[in-house]
């Protein structure tokens, strides 16, 4: 009987290691997006301050009849020009690109970051991004990819009024400066006109960064009173878009939309992942059982990995904005694929003679930004996870070892050095206990062999005159090296959300690794299989695989056969996580080739304490074969 066990082992990881490669056969299959060609762009509109938008301005789009508010008055018509403007406005940190289409932002660029690894920020054509109308840059994948700071008109139950396409039309440019710019859409009918108006704020006295907003202020002039009356439009409904256009960075698995509501005096923060498809229903926040005077929303925003972009009423309790709603929309990542990106608004009240001011945040996730001041609200927004506490202590760490070395990779491999160091006695207990219980389950072998063949058939008796003899010859069921394990996950956990969302480490070269953050790409290799894409040859994820195996084939060897088998499997397991992980971030995966060379080093050092320190034990006889 013990001689088969072995086989059916065998046969038991064969069949484990095929049912795992179906199942990463078929989530690659059927889950990863769809490579697709590039959508033609449009010809470009000339840009700078007053430039008219020629044939890259989208068709105008007709007002269509019907709709309107639900008291049955006829829908308005806004006037507006025939052509549309750009205006490019420059701030230390930001170009901001606004349109008349629809006045609101076009585009937004950050000085300070660059779209590539190695880019020459001294041209403009690389600063990074931060955001796009989704046609300007070829990302274009559906008609109704909504732009930053659109405004739309709402009927009184919240749908998007067709009748007032505020969003989809020109609004006239009244006033372009360097610090302020305002547009403005009559609507004659009614007597009224929507306006906004950018305001650029200037560099505050003794800051270290440029501001990285601007303020604006959506408005509803009365210019006829005699028709305001008439018309009986006393306010609109609106939704105001905050940051829509957000690029999906490379190697990350999409965008995130945050919501937050005031509480009185507290806030409570939900976040939202992207749905899996983009014709999905949106999310609001908070649900509309939940809403209410007390929860007023204090601001709605998104953000990828490193980059974020919120809008927050500058007044929440004057603005009384009640939803945020956050929209899916199509969109493609860098490398081509299809992806879900969200656009999150805001709904409030605009009534006839007033304005509500809002400030608009498009910028990095960057804690320093977050600590004080006019962006101190938005320090929610970089969530470490359930460990964040000691993600924070860890960022902190590794700016100083930065700064120390001069190199984001040396500073991971000091880093790692450091928390193992630290760990170093935990460490060691937990290998000692292992051994230990290593030690005490082959003396009682002899034992255990002969339960196994008195009961082998009744797994229940057996079971239990198992634990008996463990009771009594003090035994740990559970060896404190487990306990131990557990206490050492939340500073691993810890690190490893340290190192993934670290902006510094972005575009942060080491070796051959051009960006710490994206796999190390050594050379081109064998291309996209499907299953994995092998088009580059990533070494750190390799060296990752060899140090994992190495690492588990140091561990100390479990007397128990089944036990044996089961470490044997994890060994193998080694090979197909480093599949999984194969076009991980280098900066993960150099800290995990570090760790796992300290283990192996730490094992061996752990070895020779035991074998000085305790003579080896003499084996228990099995004293009995027959009867109790």
């Amino acid at each position: 009987m013990n001689q088969d066990r072995p086989v059916s082992a065998e046969k038991r990881l064969l069949f484990f290691l095929l049912i795992s490669f179906g199942v990463l056969f078929l989530y690659s299959s059927v889950f990863t997006p769809k490579k697709t060609p590039p959508t033609p762009e449009p010809s470009p509109a000339a840009v700078g301050s007053g430039t008219e938008a020629g044939s890259g301005a989208p068709p105008p789009v007709p007002l269509e009849a019907g709709g309107g508010d639900v008291s049955g008055r006829a829908p308005l018509s806004p006037v507006a020009p025939a052509a549309g403007i750009e205006t490019v406005v420059e701030q230390p940190e930001i170009r901001w690109v606004l349109d008349s289409w629809g006045a609101g932002v076009k585009g937004a660029r950050l000085k300070g970051y660059a779209d590539q690894p190695g880019a020459d920020l001294a041209d403009p054509a690389h600063w990074y991004p931060a955001l796009s109308d989704f046609s300007s840059d070829g990302r274009t994948l559906a008609p109704d990819a909504r732009r930053s700071l659109a405004l739309r008109v709402l009927t009184a139950d919240g749908v998007v009024d067709g009748s007032l396409p505020a969003d989809r039309v020109l609004w006239e440019r009244t006033e372009a400066s360097a610090d302020r710019v305002v547009y403005r859409l009559p609507l004659a009918e009614a007597g009224l006109a929507l306006t906004k108006t950018f305001r650029f704020p200037a560099v505050a006295p003794g800051t270290e960064n440029g501001p990285f907003h601007l303020l604006v202020a959506v408005g509803c002039e009365v210019t006829d009173p005699a028709r305001q009356a008439e018309s009986g439009r006393k306010s609109f409904r609106v939704r105001l878009t905050g940051p829509a256009g957000m690029p999906v960075e490379p190697f990350t698995t999409g965008v995130t939309v945050i919501g937050a509501a005031l509480l009185v005096d507290t806030v409570s923060v939900e976040e939202f992942s992207p749905p899996g498809r983009a014709t999905a229903a949106p999310e609001v926040f908070p649900k509309p059982d939940k809403q209410g005077a007390d929860r007023l929303i204090e601001w709605a925003g998104m953000h990828s990995r490193f980059f974020g972009g919120v809008l927050k009423p500058l007044d929440p309790r004057a603005a009384a904005v009640r939803q945020a709603v956050f929209e899916p929309i199509r969109d493609r990542e860098p490398q081509g694929k299809e992806v879900v990106n969200l656009a999150p608004a805001l709904d409030f009240d605009l009534p006839a003679g007033e304005s509500r001011e809002f400030l608009f945040y498009v910028g990095p996730m960057d804690p320093k930004l977050f600590r004080d001041g006019e962006y101190a609200p938005f320090a929610p927004i970089i969530d470490y996870g359930l460990f964040g506490f000691i993600a924070k202590a860890l960022v902190i760490l590794l700016g100083v070892l930065r700064s120390a070395t001069g190199s984001w990779g040396l500073a991971i491999i000091a880093l790692t050095l450091i928390v193992r160091l630290a760990l170093f006695p935990l460490s060691r207990r937990s290998q000692v206990s292992m051994q230990k219980q290593g030690r005490q389950m082959a003396r009682l072998k002899p034992k255990v062999d002969v339960l196994r063949e008195r009961y082998g058939k009744n797994k229940k008796k057996m079971q239990e005159e198992m634990m008996k003899l463990y009771r009594e010859e003090g035994v740990r069921i559970f060896p404190m090296g487990c306990l131990i394990l557990f206490l050492q996950l939340p500073i691993f956990i810890g690190l490893f959300q340290a190192l993934r969302y670290s902006i510094g480490l972005r575009h942060s070269s080491f070796l051959w690794a051009s960006d710490l953050t994206a796999p190390d790409r050594l050379c081109r290799f064998v291309g996209d299989l499907g299953i994995i894409d092998l088009t580059w040859l990533n070494v750190f994820p390799l060296a990752m695989a060899v140090t994992w195996y190495l690492s588990s084939a140091m561990a100390p060897k479990p007397a128990d056969p089944q036990q044996a088998q089961t470490a044997k499997i994890m060994r193998v397991m080694t090979i197909f996580f480093s599949l999984l992980l194969y076009n991980y971030p280098a900066g993960l995966a150099l800290y995990m080739v570090v760790s796992s060379t300290w283990s192996i080093f730490e094992s061996r050092l752990v070895r020779k304490l035991i074998a000085a320190q305790e003579p080896p034990a003499s084996p228990v006889a099995a004293t009995f074969r027959k009867g109790k």
